[in-house]
């Protein structure tokens, strides 16, 4: 059997035995069957892209023990398997496919994630992101930020903020019958939404440095993630490096070099409220995305999208706004980004909210302007608070945000009811 032919049954294999299947995954990593695959896309397809230079981000061995160990030691050994000519490797590029890490990554619990993430999968996976395949990047984007927005910091306490992400059914689009439709916003959409299939999952409101943040400094994901966000207008590509880095900046003043960031996340958040108040009202979304190069596709996963776009589209929306929002509660936390947040009514925008269906929205708007109130100087403490005692608009029951909020107290989802109750505390201060 010829590699790319070896390639793609594995891939295959794996992408259907793990679908919605987190029973499936949890064998799969105490039989070993994980580790070997990460081996697998480390060894046989991640120096299809690498270049010599990047060798250096991988761990080295060390002397931690355990069942992945034997991965922790053969990952230090891939540097010296970067032998390849440039003529081969751009040959092989076309072969690359992420499909079954993807799956990997979404299913596993998070002690899961954590333990690959502790034996290199972040440096690897932001290797990947070299890949000229925008599909490729789509995949690998979307394995970065669920890894980076549900790991927290075992030594963090937490405020008792929480934010539940959400559960998705997985649609993954790989229609291999009309290689013109191939985008990668199709394809991050589908990734970007599934979450978990089997739990729920927690994004623990943290006011301490990310876990990952050194390690995508060291591993040059930081300055890959920016130049993703830069240099693609692909919406997906864009959206979910934003994302990323936000988190991954928490309790940072913005650097200068991603100043545009709170801007963006600001807008970001406009449009998904605009499309969001559009559907509301039956108005036909108008599509605007911005299609990649077109490719060949190797891939031998066909796959049907359930349901409706529209519906799909919708929910992909409310997943994104979710992670918008709990991104400008992490710009929210050092209040020297006070003053780009308070620009063009950004408060008024985020009460908007309150009336927000969506639990998980609703949670994180309250969190967001909890931390304005928490973290923010005097004058910023008194803006935030003139909002909701001038606020001319009302919040759809003929009441303005400050009495939703009181009323959200009582809600019955008990992370909404905390988070409203500590902010109409704040209020009350």
């Amino acid at each position: 059997m010829k590699e790319s032919d070896l390639m793609e049954t594995i891939c295959t294999i794996l992408y259907f035995t793990f679908d919605g299947q987190r029973e499936g995954i949890d064998m799969a990593h105490e039989s070993g069957l994980v580790q070997s695959v990460i081996i697998f896309f480390a060894t046989q397809k991640l120096q299809m892209v690498l270049k010599p230079s990047l060798g250096s981000t991988y761990p080295q061995q060390g002397s931690q023990s355990g069942q992945l160990s034997q991965l922790h030691q053969q990952l230090a050994q891939i540097t010296k398997q970067q032998n390849m000519s440039v003529a081969t490797r751009q040959e092989n590029q076309q072969l690359q496919h992420s499909s079954a890490i993807f799956k990997v990554i979404f299913l596993s619990s998070n002690e899961e994630r954590k333990q690959l993430c502790e034996y290199g999968i972040l440096q690897i996976m932001v290797n990947m992101l070299h890949h000229t395949d925008l599909l490729v990047v789509s995949d690998i984007l979307a394995c970065i930020n669920n890894i980076i927005i549900s790991m927290k910091d075992d030594q963090a306490t937490n405020d008792g903020l929480i934010i539940l992400n959400q559960q998705n059914n997985l649609a993954r689009k790989a229609n291999q019958d009309d290689d013109d439709d191939d985008d990668a916003d199709a394809a991050a959409n589908n990734q970007a939404s599934m979450g978990s299939n089997a739990t729920w999952q927690s994004i623990m409101m943290q006011s301490t440095k990310h876990p990952y943040r050194d390690v995508m400094e060291e591993s040059g994901g930081m300055d890959k993630l920016l130049d993703i966000y830069e240099k693609h207008d692909t919406a997906n590509l864009q959206q979910t490096s934003a994302i990323c880095l936000a988190f991954l900046l928490r309790t940072d003043e913005i650097p200068l070099k991603y100043k545009d960031l709170t801007r963006y996340m600001k807008s970001l958040l406009e449009k998904l409220m605009k499309s969001a108040e559009d559907r509301a009202k039956g108005a036909k979304k108008d599509p605007k995305s911005a299609k990649p190069a077109d490719r060949k596709s190797t891939s031998a996963l066909k796959i049907e999208k359930p349901g409706g776009d529209d519906e799909d589209d919708e929910s992909q929306e409310k997943f994104t706004m979710m992670q918008v929002v709990a991104s400008l509660g992490y710009i929210s936390l050092n209040k020297g980004n006070h003053k780009e947040l308070l620009r063009g009514g950004f408060v008024e925008q985020v009460a908007k909210l309150f009336t927000e269906q969506d639990e998980l929205i609703l949670s994180a708007a309250l969190w967001v302007i909890f931390e304005l109130l928490v973290q923010g100087a005097p004058d910023t403490r008194r803006s935030v608070k003139e909002v909701f005692t001038d606020y001319g608009g009302d919040d759809g029951q003929g009441q303005n945000p400050k009495a939703t909020i009181q009323r959200l107290s009582s809600h019955n989802n008990p992370v909404v009811a905390n988070n409203a109750k500590l902010l109409y505390q704040q209020l009350q201060k």
